[in-house]
């Protein structure tokens, strides 16, 4: 279900899942930007924001991981990074599934593309991903993950 765009066209995402669209609409209302690194409880183990500040790092470094309660709605607010994707039915699992962290990792390939500020991807359960990978060099970037339980609005 992968979805990549830029936080300008957020409203035409609302209607795939009630927790997506209150994500979506805090990220887009709220000045976020502001929040220092840290975890914000929105509507208790529901609902979190995961204020992320580090350096982007070469892709040798980086893990497949994918979560099976959460949806990660993941908003670059300052720099640039390539986010790796690949179906789940394509990929390993190098590390079984830890229902206490919601985490698993993979081994295999994917397609990476850019997530500059001001734009979002929405990861669904079937999506491994790879964040925080340069583009060329290590640089500061500063992303907000919104994590979304799938039954959330249920």
């Amino acid at each position: 279900m992968m979805i990549f765009d830029s936080m300008s066209n957020a409203s035409l995402y609302y209607g795939i899942h009630p927790g997506i669209a209150k994500a979506l609409r805090l990220l887009q209302e709220k000045p976020t930007a502001a929040l220092e690194p840290g975890k914000y409880e929105i509507d208790g183990s529901r609902m979190f924001v995961l204020v992320q500040q580090y350096e982007s790092r070469p892709l040798q470094a980086g893990v497949w991981e994918a979560h099976h309660r959460y949806f990660d709605v993941q908003y670059v607010t300052q720099g640039t990074e390539l986010m790796g994707v690949a179906p789940i039915e394509r990929m390993e699992i190098s590390t079984a599934y830890d229902a206490a962290t919601d985490f698993a990792l993979y081994a295999g390939n994917g397609s990476f593309f850019e997530l500059a500020a001001g734009y979002f991807t929405i990861l669904a359960p079937q999506d491994v991903h790879m964040a925080c990978i340069a583009v060329k060099d290590p640089l500061p970037v500063k992303k907000l993950v919104v994590k979304v339980a799938l039954e959330y609005g249920e």
